[in-house]
């Protein structure tokens, strides 16, 4: 038993001897590597150390030479002479303390431009030498420069291609690098066997964990492994990993749901809990709770009394009625709130729906029924009044009677129109927009408009001009010209006798426009924004003298939505008005 025992402590202990020892191997590998490294650094600064060095030299060499003869056409036959004895292809260049060229073995003077910011060249002004190793924009090559100031502040400056030096690096390093590779090498082979044969089964282990991590739960299989622990480990790492992906898949699934139902509701919703933290919300909230664009911030109801006030009486168990929140940007939110249980702590729901058009219809609708009730009872009131003084005169004055009968039929013409514009409004809004559209010549519908506004317009001498409109429309005829019919029939009834009005249209970056000026008194600024609302009228007495409904710039507005446009007017007092068309090209 005991030399049971003794031989099991000796496996595990020759086990981990022999990963100690591979390890102590990758470490002579890595001591080997980053010697070899550092060993032809070394080489490589010092071979430029080296160059720079008897660069200098030959600096001082060439400075001496031209003081003995004072003239500069002695520097070519120096630098050959240099060029032959070190086998460089060297250049010189001679530099003045201003950083002008005053010679260069290779290039004209007059096509090089000032060196007085050349690294080497400043280095050399200040402490006398410089050196620098960098690209020459003149030649398009890497070269090494040594410069030297002399005692009358000329610079020489000699320059040797980089691959000099890299011939130099290469020559010695080589040896270094063969016997480097060579024992690394050998040594790497033998590591790789050894380390892959017992490093297999963990490598699989951790690379099962990590794709754990990362939520890769692909099916797997576990790599076998000498040792019994470790087998163990990696089959429960794959039952676990098997379970954490179906749990995963599950909660992934039931999320996905939620989003969708969440984010596609038109209505805003909020959970909070009992801090009043907002524990989820979808996207309608960040607009109808805030008023802001979605957005991944964090947001706080403390940030909105408003709202943090509903929600604390809320959370606290008060009963809460549902609060109107007006945004700045006109719009009218209704908020309400509930509480569930999720767990044992409770959690309130507020929820926001835009009322803003529901209010803006409950109003419209209550100015509609009045402003109808209104525009209906003015006729039939008269009518009544007639009948009755019919009644009453029994017959005994014929002129009287054919008067009130001629207002009579008048009054009843007046309610067959505001009843057909009623029902044409109606029918314009019920269709929602879906009206049949096809490509029309404009001048053909303004035509038909001025032939059915001639008599109208003869009878107050008006001439209506009709300019430019010779163009093709997408449109539906028929509406497009009872919308320009309303506006030039308009602008007959309140234009002066002997004045014009004016049809045309013209292209509007994306729109085309349609225009009708009239020559009129103008209206007031206070009331242009009006304008197009039902039964609206700036002058009621003389709109009703005219015979106008207050229906026909809706129907206007309407037909121009229809067609995705819109319905327009600028005025000037004493000058005119302009209705304007604007649809889509």
């Amino acid at each position: 038993m005991v030399l049971g025992i003794n031989l099991k402590t000796l496996k595990i202990k020759l086990r981990y001897v022999t990963q100690l020892f591979l390890s102590y191997i990758v470490l002579l590998l890595v001591a080997i590597g980053g010697l070899s490294f550092l060993t032809v650094s070394f080489v490589k600064l010092y071979v430029e150390n080296q160059t720079i060095n008897h660069l200098k030299r030959q600096l001082i060499y060439i400075d001496h030479m031209m003081r003995l003869s004072e003239r500069p056409s002695v520097l070519s036959p120096i630098l050959a002479q240099i060029k032959a004895q070190d086998g460089y292809d060297l250049r010189l260049t001679l530099i003045s303390d201003n950083g002008e060229v005053q010679f260069d073995s290779d290039r004209a003077i007059e096509l090089l431009d000032n060196h007085a910011n050349r690294p080497e060249v400043k280095m050399a002004k200040l402490k006398g030498t410089g050196s620098s190793i960098r690209f020459s924009q003149s030649i398009e090559k890497k070269l090494v420069y040594v410069a030297k100031k002399n005692n009358d502040g000329i610079i020489y400056r000699l320059a040797l291609p980089m691959h000099y030096l890299k011939n130099e690096w290469g020559r010695i390093s080589q040896k270094v690098i063969v016997y480097t590779l060579s024992i690394f090498g050998f040594c790497l082979f033998l590591t790789f066997l050894m380390s892959h044969w017992i490093s297999l089964p963990l490598n699989w282990a951790i690379k099962t964990l990590r794709r754990i991590k990362h939520r890769k739960f692909e099916k797997i299989k576990p790599q076998p492994s000498f040792v019994k622990e470790i087998n163990d480990v990696n089959w429960s790492l794959v039952e676990v990993s098997n379970n954490i992906s179906q749990f995963i898949a599950k909660i992934s699934r039931e999320k996905e749901k939620k989003d969708i139902i969440l984010n596609n509701m038109i209505n805003g919703l909020i959970v909070i809990d009992l801090h009043l933290d907002i524990r989820v919300m979808n996207q309608a909230s960040f607009k109808l709770f805030f008023n802001l664009s979605p957005s991944n911030q964090t947001l706080h109801l403390s940030d909105y009394p408003t709202i943090f006030s509903f929600a604390t009486k809320l959370m606290t168990g008060e009963d809460v009625d549902p609060i109107e929140v007006d945004h700045d940007n006109g719009k009218t939110i209704l908020i309400t709130g509930s509480i569930y249980s999720e767990g044992k702590e409770p959690r309130g729901i507020l929820t926001a729906q835009d009322i803003t058009q529901l209010k803006r219809l409950e109003s419209t609708r209550q100015k509609f029924v009045a402003n109808v009730s209104h525009e209906l009872k003015t006729p039939i009131t008269f009518i009544r009044s007639m009948f009755e003084t019919l009644v009453n005169a029994k017959q005994k004055n014929i002129d009287i009677s054919l008067d009130l009968l001629e207002k009579g039929v008048g009054h009843t013409d007046r309610l067959n129109q505001i009843i057909d514009d009623l029902l044409h409004l109606s029918t314009l809004e019920t269709t929602g927009g879906e009206i049949e559209k096809s490509s029309t010549n404009l001048q053909s519908v303004i035509d038909i408009v001025i032939q059915q506004c001639r008599e109208q317009a003869h009878e107050k001498n008006i001439q209506i001009i009709a300019n430019g409109n010779d163009r093709n429309v997408l449109c539906n005829a028929n509406l497009l010209g009872q919308a320009i019919k309303n506006l030039v029939e308009n602008a007959i009834k309140y234009s002066p006798d002997s004045t014009r009005v004016t049809i045309d249209s013209r292209d509007e970056q994306d729109q085309m426009a349609i225009r009708v000026r009239d020559e009129g008194p103008g209206i007031e600024d206070k009331h242009l924004t009006k304008l197009f609302q039902r039964f609206y009228r700036v002058d009621t007495a003389r709109s009703r003298q005219l015979g106008g409904t207050g229906l026909g710039l809706a129907i206007v507005k309407h037909i121009a939505q229809s067609h995705a446009g819109q319905a327009a007017v600028t005025s000037s007092l004493g000058k005119g008005s302009t209705f304007t068309i604007f649809l889509p090209k």
